[in-house]
């Protein structure tokens, strides 16, 4: 993930594993570039499941998966032996790859632990060749919304993620890659299947969700003002999402964007034809 991942735990890789499931990462596949041969990045790869399944399903591409803490990149290694997969410690904020090296960059449910994710867009852009392409899934978490509606139960629920992480950053990233130099940005919105419900949550989902939520206990006591109110949230949660009679609802986006052309960077920029393809990671 990055230096900044508050829902680091012992089991975080399990619970990865789990939520991959649950997800269907499947489903992801006929969104990312049509590419007969690539390289691949998987910024923020945690327990190398969706590098893993890109890898298999494209023996073409060389998968590469990045992720600041060793820990899960020794799991994601021991778990993804294939030939054109590896896995490499990084922060994604000053990746140790040179300039234009990778054709495709896939990154899920990562950017917004980022106190500053414009530093890894920044280093997307260095990394990706021409006409490279990007594909960011995230949670647009501000915009959950249950039916019946309970105001006091979705602002303490609202304030408490905001604490974990910038849910408003999918609605942030689109300018914010074009600042960075990207061209034809897209959004795609879906129903995310982790964190939606029609009545009852189910087991498996209520486990994650269970899990997130004690991950980030520490800084959601901080934002509810103390522990007994972080607890009270979590079983008032919980409460709500085991009812038959209630339907909650989130948003996935999925954000595309490409690198400009070769021929498009040097006419904006000049200056950018000699060395754009030597310059090298930062030191």
């Amino acid at each position: 993930m990055c230096a900044d991942y508050v829902l680091d735990s012992a089991d975080e890789c399990g619970r990865l594993e789990r939520q991959a499931v649950l997800d269907g990462l499947e489903r992801y596949l006929p969104h990312l570039p049509k590419r007969s041969r690539a390289r691949v990045l998987d910024a923020g790869s945690g327990s190398g499941a969706m590098a893993r399944l890109m890898a298999s399903c494209h023996p073409e591409w060389d998968v590469v998966g990045v992720d600041f803490n060793p820990a899960y990149v020794a799991y994601a290694r021991d778990r993804g032996r294939l030939a054109n997969l590896s896995f490499e410690q990084g922060d994604l904020r000053a990746l140790n790859f040179t300039a234009a090296s990778f054709d495709v960059i896939w990154s899920r449910f990562v950017l917004y632990f980022l106190p500053n994710p414009e530093d890894a867009i920044r280093e997307f852009r260095r990394i990706l060749r021409p006409g490279g392409e990007v594909v960011v899934a995230l949670h647009n978490f501000p915009n959950m919304i249950d039916h019946p509606e309970d105001a006091d139960l979705r602002n303490r629920r609202t304030q408490a993620f905001s604490s974990i992480l910038d849910g408003y950053l999918p609605q942030k990233l689109p300018s914010m890659l074009t600042k960075c130099g990207f061209r034809d940005v897209s959004v795609e919105i879906e129903l995310d299947r982790i964190y939606s419900a029609i009545g009852s949550i189910g087991a498996e989902g209520r486990r994650n969700y269970a899990e997130v939520l004690q991950a980030g206990m520490e800084s959601i006591s901080q934002s509810l003002g103390s522990q007994a109110e972080a607890e009270r949230l979590i079983a008032d949660l919980f409460v709500y999402l085991d009812r038959p009679d209630t339907y909650t609802y989130s948003l996935l986006w999925r954000i595309k964007c490409r690198a400009p052309s070769a021929a498009a960077a040097v006419a904006n920029d000049p200056s950018k034809a000699p060395d754009f393809q030597s310059k090298t990671a930062p030191s």
